[in-house]
């Protein structure tokens, strides 16, 4: 099965083959049209919307209720639900429509943490949008969930954070979940030190962080921006990295961020042993 679609003046160009593994897939095995943009590597639903309303093929009420677990957050009891709380507390947008309704916007660079927290509240079926502009190409979900909305905003996402809820010994999980969303490591053109940075709304959250991992670090917030923290060298980066990564696993980390962590590590590791 080929799943790469040609497009010709801007019109997906789909061989029977493909046209009949959709409608099959779709009518006989339970995919929805978000499992099935996904395959095609489509940057939107509306392709394959297309082909099912163009071979009247009746939609599955189930597909377009976006299915999910309302009650994820409701203990924080596994290192994943804190993680995705973290992630959530830096990336999330939470707001109360003209409706009446209480909606959950998450907006990312990459739509790798958008398919694994999809996955980990066993929402697969919620689209991911692809909002493509002329620089940088963002992904978002946007689902509405009153219930889920409340557990978080009163756990203080999108407000002042309440760490009391953690566990100290699980604090870590939180934390990558905010580096995950509004951190990076990079490397100084000089000398090619690793620095790490974090951002914040609050600088309570910041300085929890420092304190908790014992690493040092200098806060700030340019005029109108948001609060920050620059960890600047490779043995206070890998210090953080080592609190953040510990007990780590795939499906709640992003893979990209995981990789400049090993770098940080490594560019430390070399620097020890040649000053040895």
């Amino acid at each position: 099965m080929d799943y790469t679609v040609q497009r010709v003046n801007g019109q997906y160009k789909w061989t029977e083959e493909q046209i009949d593994y959709i409608i099959t897939e779709y009518t006989k095995n339970d995919k929805s049209i978000a499992d099935l943009s996904r395959e095609f590597n489509l940057p939107s639903h509306n392709p394959i919307k297309s082909i099912l309303n163009k071979f009247k093929i009746p939609r599955h009420s189930r597909h377009g209720n976006h299915t999910r677990d309302s009650h994820f957050f409701d203990r924080l009891d596994t290192p994943e639900k804190i993680y995705w709380l973290g992630f959530l507390h830096i990336q999330g947008e939470f707001e109360y429509t003209s409706r009446g309704s209480s909606v959950i916007k998450i907006r990312c660079r990459d739509s790798e943490a958008l398919y694994k927290f999809l996955k980990a509240i066993k929402g697969e079926n919620i689209p991911i949008v692809n909002e493509r502009t002329m620089t940088k190409p963002t992904w978002k979900v946007k689902f509405n969930d009153a219930h889920m909305f409340k557990i978080l905003q009163n756990y203080g996402c999108g407000g002042m954070m309440r760490f009391d809820i953690i566990p100290p010994l699980q604090v870590h999980h939180f934390f990558r979940g905010c580096f995950d969303a509004g951190g990076t490591i990079f490397f100084r053109k000089d000398d090619k030190s690793p620095s790490l940075s974090f951002k914040a709304d609050t600088p309570g959250l910041l300085k929890y962080l420092l304190y908790i991992s014992q690493v040092p670090g200098k806060i700030s917030r340019p005029k109108g921006g948001k609060y920050f923290v620059i960890i600047d060298g490779g043995a206070r980066c890998k210090a953080m990295v080592n609190f953040l990564y510990q007990d780590s696993a795939d499906y709640m980390r992003i893979n990209w961020k995981y990789q400049l962590a090993v770098q940080c590590c490594l560019w430390s590791y070399n620097r020890h042993n040649n000053n040895n």
